[in-house]
């Protein structure tokens, strides 16, 4: 068993070992590390573990630097769960070996795997901060999906109907744009920083123009007031990004369910097998109740931290600096905020 990080030659193997793993979703993709590169800047090591030639195990990392928490790893930043790919236990631990000899090669603080559920490695902390909620779309039919949901979704969804609210699938780099300015009005209105704007154009030109990312916004009147959209790959569908405007008018319109919706329509007529809505802060119970009423199943998101300490520096997100940022966030300018959000962001990663 050999590991070696992945080169360009490698890349048409790593691409079809990822293809064939149950395991594996958008964010193990090469066109999903090409986003972050394009967007963030960060520097790429992807552990490849190969036998006889063949690939036989993947862990894609990232180095990030940060001037909060230094130099450290991350499978991968942006991605809420990226399963180490391994065709047996020994590949496994091959792969953590390499791992673990990078922290002290590159003086990282330490690498976080994003594995999902526990390692169980002496030499390393597993942690649970987050909740991953799934909706299981191998049901009869569509029928069967929407009599999942809890009656007051039902009723939301029914209720943008009514009210006229119109629908359209992005199809140009524009339309990421309006949405990027969704996305800024709703991480303000929160009090959490905006992507760069680079990011949603990355993602067009490297996920939707392969088929790979759908965005659908919401009109009403002929305006743009929210917006959703979801990644695809290896029969997972991934809701990724959501927004609205935040007008009182415009929220009592229900637009984010009919968007939802949309996108789970999408995701069973092409096969998908689960509609992923992502992480949950453990504390957020708000976020976790309206993702339950979907219909989804709840289950402990775990991450595992490599390191060399036994404390590594990991972000407070209910501490008091946090919360500063938060209310500062909320009160400035727009123009400050969107300059901001991006390197706020990147060091929250």
């Amino acid at each position: 068993m050999n590991v070696e990080l992945l080169s360009t030659i490698l890349e048409g193997q790593y691409t079809s070992f990822i293809e064939g793993s149950s395991d594996a979703s958008i964010y193990h993709s090469l066109e999903w590390r090409d986003v972050l590169l394009a967007s963030y800047g960060f520097y790429h090591r992807c552990l490849i573990a190969l036998e006889n030639g063949a690939v036989r195990g993947a862990l894609p990392i990232f180095e990030v630097n940060s001037l909060l928490r230094g130099r450290r790893g991350i499978s991968m930043p942006f991605s809420h769960m990226v399963p180490l790919l391994a065709n047996d236990v020994k590949t496994m631990d091959a792969l953590l070996a390499a791992a673990r000899d990078m922290v002290s090669e590159k003086k990282m603080s330490y690498i976080e795997l994003r594995h999902g559920v526990p390692l169980d490695k002496p030499f390393c902390q597993d942690i649970c901060n987050y909740n991953i909620s799934r909706l299981d779309l191998k049901k009869k039919s569509l029928d069967h999906v929407w009599k999942s949901f809890r009656t007051a979704i039902r009723n939301q969804t029914r209720k943008a109907e009514k009210n006229g609210i119109e629908t359209k699938v992005a199809e140009s780099s524009d339309e990421y744009r309006v949405f990027y300015e969704l996305e800024a009005e709703t991480r303000k209105f929160q009090g959490m920083p905006i992507y760069p704007l680079s990011l949603f154009l990355n993602i067009y030109e490297k996920l939707h123009k392969a088929g790979k990312s759908r965005l659908e916004l919401a009109y009403y009147n002929g305006k743009p007031i929210a917006g959703a959209m979801a990644f695809f790959s290896n029969g997972k569908a991934i809701y990724a990004y959501g927004s609205s405007r935040k007008d009182r008018e415009y929220m009592s319109l229900c637009p984010n369910n009919i968007l939802v919706w949309d996108l789970i329509k999408y995701s069973y007529n092409t096969g998908c097998e689960i509609f992923d809505f992502g992480s949950t802060f453990i504390q957020n119970e708000g976020l976790l109740h309206f993702k339950k009423q979907w219909g989804t199943e709840t289950v402990p998101l775990y991450y595992s931290i490599l390191s060399e300490s036994q404390s590594p520096p990991l972000l407070d997100r209910n501490g008091f600096k946090v919360e500063l940022v938060r209310k500062f966030l909320k009160h400035c300018p727009m123009p400050l905020f969107k300059a901001l959000g991006p390197f706020l962001i990147k060091e929250s990663c």
